[in-house]
């Protein structure tokens, strides 16, 4: 099929250049790189304006644009949704904000959603409703990669920039297609930090992966997202969420955690489910001596989950002490505490953790 479409698509766009004469500017937006799929053989003239600063907010909305232009709105949408101007503001950024084009990372906001909760007087999340990346997920399952692989993935720009004629790498759908943007930029290395751009992508894109990975259990995780905004609201103890969480992997049909016995299986699930009832939850965070497994951020207290499988929970709070994982919030008030998640090879869930301060 994509032969018969790149054939169409070439029908439709080739002419173009014959009639040059007769236009100033022409201006080509979609997901695909097209002028890198071979589907030309006359318009060849293209000039790829994605990375350009110059055109870096050209298809969205900038912030100077929403707190300017956009201000009344703003007014308007705080009052309907019984917020103040700041508070719709974070919210609106939180939700909607976090794309960038160019190593100068100007923070552009998704038009579509804005422009919804505008008209709506609703903030909530609008764009990924539009259509569920299935056959990205697919992609994702084929190559061995999750959700946790995603963010903060380091690359180069040839990488992200590759054409999606042929899907083999899913990273340069998912950076064309806005589920994944650049957040940073290393000069010296010349590599792209990217990772998922609001709260809105990452929560949309962990639901449809959890879902796609663990259809029978769907309905748990309404109670997975119950348990958490109780322990959230200090409605429950964090000894209580792990016993929530303790029967959620209790639930998970033998025949997915089959297919991977191993730690790392385990700790993609529970990230995808975090990220999924929308906590403040981070995959691989790099120390100077190596990367914790998962540190879950609330109000009053920083977690740090090590996973181990079918070892002890010792070994879990013995790396994370060696490693000094705590030092990364050196900085940050709130105490820091260790899960050890290790897991229990013939139960298939973890063990009742014994949870440890560490700073």
């Amino acid at each position: 099929m994509q032969e018969q479409i790149r054939q169409r698509v070439s029908d439709l766009f080739s002419p173009l250049k014959a009639q040059s004469d007769y236009l100033h500017k022409v201006f080509l937006t979609g997901i695909s790189k097209f002028s890198q799929l071979s589907i030309f053989s006359e318009l060849n003239n293209l000039n790829d304006m994605t990375f350009d600063p110059e055109y870096e907010g050209v298809c969205g909305i900038t912030e100077e644009e929403l707190l300017t232009q956009m201000a009344p709105d703003i007014e308007w949408l705080a009052e309907a949704s019984g917020r103040t101007y700041d508070e719709t503001v974070a919210e609106l950024k939180r939700r909607y904000d976090g794309y960038h084009f160019c190593d100068r990372m100007t923070d552009i906001y998704n038009p579509w959603s804005l422009i919804y909760a505008f008209e709506k007087g609703i903030i909530d999340d609008y764009w990924f409703s539009t259509g569920t990346p299935t056959s990205l997920i697919s992609i994702l399952r084929d190559k061995d990669m999750d959700i946790s692989d995603l963010e903060g993935l380091e690359t180069s720009f040839f990488r992200f920039n590759a054409p999606s004629e042929r899907i083999t790498d899913p990273v340069p759908v998912l950076f064309q297609s806005g589920y994944l943007t650049l957040k940073d930029f290393d000069r010296d290395t010349g590599l792209y930090t990217l990772g998922f751009p609001n709260s809105e992508v990452a929560i949309g894109f962990a639901n449809c992966l959890y879902q796609y990975f663990v259809p029978p259990v769907t309905a748990t995780k309404d109670q997975m997202t119950s348990a958490y905004h109780r322990f959230r609201t200090k409605k429950t103890t964090i000894d209580d969420f792990l016993d929530a969480i303790r029967k959620w992997y209790s639930s998970i049909p033998y025949s997915i955690t089959d297919r991977n016995q191993n730690e790392q299986l385990y700790q993609s699930l529970l990230y995808a489910l975090l990220v999924a009832v929308g906590a403040d939850v981070h995959a691989e965070q790099q120390t100077s001596d190596g990367r914790m497994d998962i540190s879950l951020k609330m109000h009053d207290a920083i977690y740090v989950l090590e996973f181990k499988y079918d070892k002890t929970q010792e070994d879990a709070i013995e790396q994370v002490k060696k490693k000094d994982y705590a030092v990364v919030f050196a900085s940050d008030p709130r105490p820091v505490y260790v899960v050890p998640m290790n897991v229990d090879a013939e139960k298939r869930t973890i063990e009742k953790p014994q949870v440890e301060r560490l700073k």
